[in-house]
């Protein structure tokens, strides 16, 4: 890593770690988003749809203990008038299909398309980002393109995303984190900066623009 002149880093947090271990120059451009405007319902299957005619908690991400998804069987536990749909592949998926047998509130939908995956994003009444120390945090940028808040941990890529209690909570513990879904079910909270902040801050679009930027810097010596 000492080798390159320069270090893109998808976040803030993922640079200062770099810079920590590696003290050398770096750039923060923060990954982009699809922001999905038309779902195909054809490409949606008949399960799915069923899932969203009860009001859910939706959470999707690699099925890994290190994602810190033991937090659904606190959830499950706490919230328990509420479906809490969990979809992704991984290694730890009969962990999760242990946790479906044990409370009734908890489904797991396995892995899912695009369109599933952003028709579930829509109608989910909140997103669960459950890691504790993400380097960004792109699933939680899809849900606040579909206008659905998301809670997430005080910590890491979430932080350079979220704009606490604007579009969603940054929780400082397990506690804290189910506490502001309560919230967000108890129906308290209007979401503010969502599918237009998303569009300004965190598209493709940008993303490209920021390297196309960043590659014209270098060859003509700016950086």
């Amino acid at each position: 890593v000492k080798c390159f002149d320069l270090i893109i880093a998808n976040s803030t947090f993922t640079a200062s770690s770099i810079d920590e271990y590696y003290n050398t120059k770096f750039k923060v451009i923060r990954s982009g988003v699809e922001i999905k405007e038309n779902i195909n319902l054809d490409n949606v299957s008949q399960n799915i749809k069923q899932i969203v005619e009860q009001p859910y908690i939706f959470s999707i991400s690699r099925i890994e203990k290190h994602k810190n998804i033991e937090l659904l069987e606190k959830i499950a536990i706490d919230i328990k008038n509420i479906n809490i749909i969990v979809a992704g592949k991984g290694n730890d998926i009969d962990y999760i299909k242990s946790l479906e047998v044990k409370y009734k509130n908890i489904i797991y939908v396995g892995a899912i398309n695009e369109d599933e995956k952003f028709y579930l994003y829509k109608n989910a009444k909140v997103f669960s980002f459950l890691p504790l120390a993400e380097p960004l945090g792109v699933t939680t940028m899809e849900a606040l393109s579909q206008n659905t808040p998301v809670v997430a941990y005080n910590n890491g890529g979430p932080k350079e995303i979220i704009l606490d209690k604007e579009n969603g909570f940054l929780a400082n513990d397990d506690k804290e984190y189910i506490k502001y879904i309560k919230f967000i079910l108890e129906d308290k909270f209007t979401i503010n900066h969502g599918k237009k902040y998303i569009q300004e801050k965190f598209s493709n679009k940008r993303m490209t623009s920021d390297f196309i930027d960043i590659f014209k810097k270098v060859l003509e010596g700016k950086i």
